[in-house]
């Protein structure tokens, strides 16, 4: 949540709704797919996934530990997805 409003001009993302709409923005920017992750809203953690027609939403729960403990969840998970397409995966893949 950190860097979608900077790169969308959504001014703070702190709601599913505004996740939606820095998906979209990313989208009209050019992305195939727009996948905004949510571990920083509060309460239960939910990603966006925007393909220009439809959102899909992965939902899962706070680790123990929570946000205090946990970082570069993102970056594992953007490294995931590169190498699922580099295999020949599909993005929901």
């Amino acid at each position: 949540m950190r860097s979608a409003p900077y790169e969308t001009g959504v001014k703070w993302i702190s709601s599913v709704k505004e996740m939606e709409l820095a998906a979209r923005r990313l989208f009209e920017m050019g992305a195939s797919h727009a996948l905004v992750k949510g571990g920083h809203l509060e309460g239960e953690p939910v990603d966006v996934l925007f393909d220009g027609q439809s959102f899909r939403y992965y939902r899962g729960r706070r680790l123990k530990g929570g946000r205090a403990r946990f970082h570069g969840t993102g970056c594992i998970l953007s490294s995931a997805v590169a190498a699922g397409l580099a295999k020949g995966n599909g993005v929901e893949e």
